[in-house]
């Protein structure tokens, strides 16, 4: 499994990189996940270094919420991940970030869960991670 979906896995790491190194989540903070194939997605993991995270770690689940990578902790919100790839096949990848997980983060963004997967802000998320 450690080389299923590298691709995918790569996609996940390097998002989760630029979103740090946009302050727009802390180190430990937020979390990407994007669709493996039709019956899976690559999530981050719990517990990473998020300015570090490389594609071996990040696990994948699959659309029945198994861990298809054991020797990973999921994010603690992989269900909330699942969920929202279950009800809209269209989504493709999901980036929930924290920025108030930065002293300079926005103050007013800081606890509120922005819903990347609208179309409304589709736009907005593609500028920030760069079309990935």
């Amino acid at each position: 499994m450690k080389e299923e979906f590298h691709e995918e896995r790569r996609a996940v790491a390097r998002c989760m990189r630029r979103v740090y190194r946009l302050r727009l989540t802390s180190a430990t903070g937020g979390n990407i996940s994007c669709r493996a194939g039709a019956d899976r997605f690559a999530i981050t993991p719990s517990g990473i270094d998020k300015a570090r995270i490389r594609a071996r770690e990040v696990g994948l689940i699959d659309l029945e919420g198994r861990n298809l990578t054991p020797e990973l902790k999921p994010s603690c919100e992989w269900l909330m991940h699942l969920r929202i790839y279950q009800r809209y096949p269209s989504v493709g990848a999901i980036v929930h970030a924290h920025p108030g997980g930065h002293r300079r983060g926005r103050a007013g963004a800081a606890g509120r869960c922005q819903p990347w997967f609208c179309p409304e802000r589709q736009r907005a998320a593609q500028r920030v991670l760069g079309g990935v």
